[in-house]
């Protein structure tokens, strides 16, 4: 009897803790200063538990918003940060390409993946043919600067204005869309053969009558080619003066280019009201009078009706031949 009462007063001097050893259960226990090494109760369901922002399975990674992603041309222009966001390829002649490479970067903490396929979608815009998308890049861009290329090339049957809309729509990021343009707007052009004579255009070519070919001096041959102005503005102009001006160095001969009609009358005068949405026309007459090419400029200029006025010049070429 004295032996059972002495065991009952050992047993009761221990701590607790000491009968509860959870033997295989996978258990750690805490007494009540709060030491042990199991998970930090604060913080249920936490990968890294010296992390401070519960439930984020990889804290280092950062995030990637809208943005972060910017897209940028060739030459550095930040497309986005246009306002409106439409990159001008200008005037396009018909069968000729025009060109644009964009780089989009992301520089954001975690990858950027596109959810079309392919990646680019282009829309034309009503009316709108000859764009095309290539180079489509992978689907997945990588994070802190990572990049894709991929280019958008505009070839016309012809000169009106076209455009069409880029879209890239990123998985849990959102959607960017900018804009492309190209032909003729809202201004006064020269045309030749129906087809524009750029403003400062040095470079005369068969196609719109801005060379006027080969001819013999002889029996001094040449030729005569019809122009437009195009007023399309969409207010009225003043065509203040048009005429032909010769190098300076006297390569071409006076009386190689005349002037000879301006809206078929062989004695008109300046200036000269252009309504809007209206054309006028003149001619040029090219005679050989020197063996090989001789050029000379067409100046045109005109007032709008704010009186501003404005200069509008192209280079014509004719070749003499023996």
């Amino acid at each position: 009897m004295r032996f059972i009462q002495y065991l009952l007063v050992v047993l009761m001097a221990f701590p607790a803790t000491m009968m509860i050893t959870g033997c295989g259960s996978g258990v750690t226990t805490q007494d009540a200063t709060g030491g042990g090494t199991g998970p930090n109760p604060t913080d249920p369901g936490d990968d890294d538990p010296g992390d401070d922002d519960p439930g984020d399975p990889d804290p280092g990674s950062g995030d990637t918003t809208i943005n972060d992603i910017s897209i940028v041309t060739g030459s550095g222009t930040d497309v986005l940060a246009l306002d409106p966001p439409v990159v001008d390829f200008g005037v396009v002649m018909p069968g000729e390409t025009e060109t644009y490479t964009f780089v989009v970067y992301n520089n954001g903490g975690a990858e950027a993946l596109f959810t079309n396929d392919p990646p680019i979608l282009l829309q034309l815009d009503p009316g709108a043919s000859g764009w095309a998308v290539s180079d489509q890049p992978a689907a997945t861009i990588g994070p802190d600067g990572g990049s894709i290329n991929f280019t958008v090339s505009y070839t016309p049957e012809e000169v009106e204005l076209s455009s069409a809309t880029i879209f890239l729509d990123f998985e849990g990021i959102g959607e960017l869309q900018f804009g492309v343009k190209a032909g003729i707007r809202e201004e006064v052009y020269i045309f030749g053969n129906s087809l524009p004579i750029l403003n400062g255009d040095s470079s005369p070519r068969p196609e719109d009558l801005t060379d006027f070919g080969e001819h013999s001096l002889k029996d001094r041959g040449g030729d005569t080619h019809m122009f437009n102005i195009q007023n399309l503005t969409g207010a009225e102009i003043t065509v203040t003066d048009l005429s032909i001006l010769l190098p300076e160095d006297n390569s071409t001969p006076a009386g190689s280019f005349e002037l000879v009609e301006f809206n078929d009358d062989t004695a008109w005068s300046l200036p000269y009201v252009l309504s809007a949405d209206s054309k006028a026309t003149y001619k040029i007459e090219y005679t050989a009078l020197k063996a090989g090419p001789v050029t000379a400029t067409v100046r045109m200029t005109y007032t709008d009706a704010t009186g501003t006025t404005y200069a509008y010049n192209y280079r014509i070429l004719g070749t003499g031949l023996y």
